[in-house]
């Protein structure tokens, strides 16, 4: 940290801007094309994750949707994020960057995906939050949300998102360089070991939101249900 914040920052080769800048594309083609090439995929977001739940509340300065349309171009980005790291799938962080990866690993790009890890700050700092992010998210958590809660004809999305997902996580380990691996290994097992606790609260807040889609609900129960929603939401966070 001392000699990023203290030394002069250093100047990205070219060929590091060239890389970067191509896998930057493909990422961000990707992205949209898996949100939009499935007409559900909202409809599996608004079913799994506690968005709904989310609309109530005060996150950030304004409200989680631009109006009641449920299209994804309404969609604000805080809400957007917040409610897929609820359930441990945290896709916005994630989407995107298997093709990109596989673009860097191809040919003479490996070399210089390496040389960029290894001596360009910028880009090692964005690939350990990569890392932390996939060290967060939970395959078992996920598929219990999507047991609980999705309709059958949605699972294919999630099943498809977790390959991909399981796809990236190998890609990382393949291409990241032992001396940085171990770097992070303290790190990786403290969010590790938060992540057990956090596990409880998950089944808890999976099996909440299946109660509150039952339309048979007293006002009651569902104000019990609500307030006990919103202490998973606070303890997950």
């Amino acid at each position: 940290v001392l000699e990023a914040t203290l030394s002069p920052p250093i100047k990205p080769k070219e060929n590091w801007r060239k890389l970067m800048n191509d896998m930057s594309v493909v990422a961000s083609y990707a992205y949209r094309y898996n949100l939009r090439k499935d007409k559900n995929f909202l409809r599996y977001y608004y079913q799994v994750t506690p968005q709904k739940i989310l609309e109530h509340l005060f996150i950030g300065s304004r409200p989680s949707k631009r109006n009641k349309s449920k299209d994804i171009k309404n969609l604000r980005a805080i809400p957007w994020v917040f409610a897929w790291t609820q359930i441990r799938f945290i896709v916005p962080a994630w989407l995107g960057t298997l093709e990109a990866l596989k673009l860097a690993e191809r040919g003479q790009n490996n070399k210089i995906l390496k040389d960029m890890l290894n001596n360009w700050p910028f880009f090692y700092a964005m690939m350990d939050m990569l890392d932390m992010v996939l060290t967060k998210t939970d395959q078992r958590v996920i598929q219990f949300y999507e047991e609980c809660l999705a309709d059958q004809e949605l699972k294919n999305i999630g099943e498809k998102l977790r390959k991909q997902l399981l796809s990236l996580i190998y890609l990382n380990k393949k291409l990241i360089p032992t001396h940085i691996l171990e770097q992070r290994k303290s790190y990786r097992e403290s969010i590790r070991i938060r992540n057990t606790y956090a596990e409880t609260l998950n089944l808890l807040q999976a099996d909440i939101m299946r109660k509150l889609n039952k339309n048979s609900l007293k006002d009651k129960n569902k104000k019990i249900l609500k307030d006990a929603m919103l202490v998973t939401i606070a303890g997950i966070s």
